[in-house]
């Protein structure tokens, strides 16, 4: 009371109010004060790596406002031109396993002939391999052959068995180097391209000067609710995610289906037959060897279907994980020596090095920095904070990037016109940390 009585001498009341609390804290009856957590080694450690991760939010939002710019303007320049059409012959060459896709192989070929719109002469190649002999397949395939040669005119289909092949890119390195046409569009067996994305890549090709254009993919039929999910993922991924890579690093890459090249550059380089992911394989070679040029053009849109089950699903993306960490141990060491601009060779080094950093990155924003920045945001009492506040606030800035690039795919989903994509898009940011955990 004494003590009390000197540091308040002029306010007797204000001295038996401390020397209250004074007793109240040794008597454990009071709360103490908040104090905040000391940063300590491992909390600057954490610190550095958030600061990383919003470093490169910042970057992409800033790389997806460019890329927005970029479809705008693609969307005005179509608008204003002439209606979409390609006179050149073009050559589509569909790669096939014919046991596994015998059913769809057909129908494929017949929507390939039948439904693309404002091309004036293609030629689909039917490339498919068998261990066996399938006399009733083949032979409907051939009919279909003949069928198509006595029908509508500037469409022909070549059904080609390719002899001791095992693979994807053997049919491509058997087929592409007899092809004449100035164009080749890839497509894969399951693949239904919209009507107009041929001619949509084609005139893209023409306007950018590129070799390559690689369109996006959607589910076009499936299980309602795991199809619904997978369109979401291929929709941020191509609409949102891989333009936003391309405004950054100045370079897509060729993703194996619906992409269209220049023949002349295709036939420079053989598909290997040894790699996981030919595609992405080829997509290094042909930078580090030739510096070819590679855009994405999310607007041109094909179909395909989702793996038969849980079990074909996991299996083909840990192959598609496998792959590029195969390109990646495979041609590392030549991407600084490309022969391409200095932009492009550290494009090469964040695609394929950045990989790793960017799923930490993304389990970081997703999974930790949304909860502990919300935590911070909602909760009154401090002292149920553990984090230091130069964390924290980071950590808020980190969620509010990732809060508009949620606002941004939304938006971009709602100009497709498909209330069915929205919701779906919508579901797939509520699950997305289960996703990234995954990842």
């Amino acid at each position: 009371l004494t003590q009390s009585c000197r540091r308040g001498a002029a306010d007797p009341q204000l001295a038996m109010s401390g020397f209250l609390g004074d007793v109240a804290a040794k008597l454990g009856l009071r709360e103490p004060e908040y104090k905040e957590p000391e940063m300590t080694l491992s909390w600057d450690l954490y610190y550095c790596v958030v600061l990383w991760s919003t470093i490169m939010q910042v970057l992409s939002l800033l790389a997806l406002s460019a890329a927005c710019c970029a479809a705008v303007g693609r969307a005005i320049r179509r608008r204003r031109g002439d209606k979409l059409r390609v006179s050149e012959p073009i050559a589509v060459v569909v790669p096939c396993y014919l046991p596994n896709e015998e059913p769809i192989i057909e129908g494929t070929a017949r929507h390939l002939l039948d439904k693309i719109e404002s091309v004036d002469d293609m030629t689909v190649y039917l490339a498919y391999n068998t261990p066996r002999d399938m006399p009733e397949a083949e032979a409907s395939l051939r009919k279909l052959a003949d069928e198509t040669s006595s029908g509508r005119l500037g469409r022909r289909l070549v059904v080609i068995r390719v002899e001791g092949s095992r693979s994807k890119a053997e049919n491509l390195n058997h087929v592409i180097p007899t092809i004449s046409a100035p164009y080749v569009a890839i497509y894969d067996a399951d693949h239904h391209p919209d009507p107009d994305s041929l001619a949509i890549s084609i005139w893209q090709l023409l306007e950018s000067g590129c070799d390559c254009v690689q369109g996006s993919t959607y589910i076009r039929e499936g299980c309602a609710l795991a199809r619904m999910l997978v369109c979401a993922e291929f929709f941020v991924t191509y609409f949102v995610v891989l333009p936003a890579m391309q405004a950054l690093t100045g370079t897509g890459f060729f993703g194996g289906a619906n992409g269209v090249w220049r023949t002349s550059s295709l036939k420079r380089l053989n598909f290997d037959e040894a790699a996981l992911t030919e595609d992405i394989d080829y997509f290094a070679r042909s930078i580090v060897r030739h510096g070819f040029r590679f855009e994405f053009l999310p607007e041109s849109c094909s179909g395909e279907l989702l793996p038969s089950g849980i079990r074909a699903l996991w299996r083909q993306r840990l192959r598609w994980a496998m792959g590029w960490d195969q390109v990646t141990l495979r041609h590392a060491s030549a991407f600084l020596s490309a022969k391409t601009s200095l932009r492009v060779r550290a494009g090469l080094c964040y695609i394929f090095f950045c990989r790793w950093l960017s799923q930490t990155c993304a389990f970081l924003i997703v999974a930790l920095n949304m909860q502990a920045a919300l935590l911070w945001r909602l909760e009154d009492d401090k002292q149920d904070v553990r984090t230091p506040a130069r964390v924290a606030q980071l950590q808020i800035a980190s969620f509010y990037g990732y809060c508009a690039f949620i606002v941004y795919a939304l938006l971009r989903a709602c100009f497709r016109r498909s209330p069915y994509l929205v919701v779906g898009v919508a579901l797939y940011f509520v699950v997305m940390p289960v996703i990234v955990v995954c990842n």
